[in-house]
């Protein structure tokens, strides 16, 4: 998540993020239980609750509890799995307790691990058109991302990655806008350049840091607060949520307001695990995750405005705005330069999402 995405994951109130309860797209995740090789012992049945077997699953993140897919979103949704009496007892695990995101999300792929939030960048590990999703200027805003995922494309997408690796999508809840922070202004890709940015250690991340005029430096998110302080890399790129969950703010001076890439983050299970859960349990799975994407904008869209107002307030932070930032030398470098570097990936994907209204 590497999302912020590790990964290391990017506004206000608007319409449901509920793409994943419409009908087509639930026969999509409820058909076709594709086989990698299985799931773990300790994932069996544990219990019988009533007439349903209880079974103990395992989600990984890794975001920091205080981050709204955390907060707002998993471990709220543990408590309804449990107070429904779905039979499903789910134990949520952030801070990259087991492992980082890439692992996390190959021990998803083996059937080691029951459910992870990770990226579609890692996710393209199985999948590679699946990382365009992420990709700097790809989507304009959290409407159209929705409208891509909801559509043709994203469908597309989720079912070959479960075709490919056995990984099934439950929900995509919004991650956020990404912005860059650092210890001096950044107005356009030349106040970039030569700057050591800390990026996801995934090609399209590196790859963006790189439009953005960076020198992109994996860094997993958990170690970024010190490398930051000590000076190993000089800025970061992350949603506002992610920002102050993680505390960057305050080993950094200024907030540069660029939105470079917004994106959500893909809530994953193993196939095979979710096709042994009964009918009813992985009905209420679902509809448990649909429920929780919604909580989850709306947590997202709310910390974005309470933290902006913070910061903007103290005089230790500079935030620079949208409207001081030369966001269409950005986005010019990043059109020209993406679909290009990864055109055996994407082919015309970039283009065509781009086009979609």
């Amino acid at each position: 998540m590497a999302y912020d995405h590790q990964p290391e994951s990017e506004t206000m109130k608007s319409k449901k993020w509920s793409y994943l309860a419409t009908p087509l797209f639930a026969a999509l995740l409820l058909s076709s239980c594709v086989g990698n090789a299985s799931t773990a012992d300790s994932e069996e049945a544990v219990s019988t609750t009533g007439s349903v077997e209880a079974v103990s699953l395992r989600m990984a993140s890794a975001l920091d509890p205080s981050h709204p897919h955390i907060r707002c979103g998993a471990e709220p949704l543990a408590e309804w799995l449990n107070d429904e009496g779905t039979g499903i007892q789910l134990t949520v695990f952030p801070s990259s307790q087991l492992g980082s995101d890439q692992e996390a999300t190959e021990q998803v792929a083996r059937g080691d691990l029951d459910l992870n939030i990770t990226t579609f960048s890692t996710l393209s590990q199985y999948y590679a058109p699946l990382s365009v999703l992420d990709a700097a200027f790809v989507v304009r805003d959290s409407e159209h991302l929705q409208a891509v995922l909801d559509g043709e494309i994203g469908k597309t997408l989720t079912q070959a990655v479960l075709d490919e690796s056995g990984i099934r999508l439950l929900g995509a809840p919004l991650f956020g806008s990404r912005h860059v922070t650092s210890n001096a202004p950044v107005t356009g890709p030349e106040s970039l350049s030569g700057v050591k940015m800390r990026a996801i250690d995934e090609p399209l991340f590196l790859a963006n840091a790189r439009v953005l005029g960076a020198n992109p430096t994996p860094i997993p998110i958990a170690e970024l607060y010190l490398a930051l302080q000590q000076g190993v890399v000089d800025a970061q790129e992350n949603p506002v949520p992610t920002i102050a969950s993680f505390d960057f703010m305050s080993v950094q001076s200024h907030l540069s307001l660029t939105n470079h890439v917004t994106m959500s983050l893909a809530w994953v299970v193993n196939d095979q695990v979710f096709s042994k859960l009964t009918t009813e349990q992985q009905a209420s799975l679902q509809a448990g995750v649909d429920l929780f994407s919604e909580k989850i904008r709306e947590c997202v869209e709310a910390d974005t405005e309470k933290y902006l107002e913070e910061w903007r307030a103290d005089p230790k932070i500079t935030v620079i705005e949208a409207d001081e930032i030369d966001r269409d030398a950005f986005e010019s470098i990043a059109k020209a330069v993406l679909p290009t570097e990864f055109s055996e990936e994407w082919g015309d994907l970039y283009q065509r999402i781009g086009a979609i209204k």
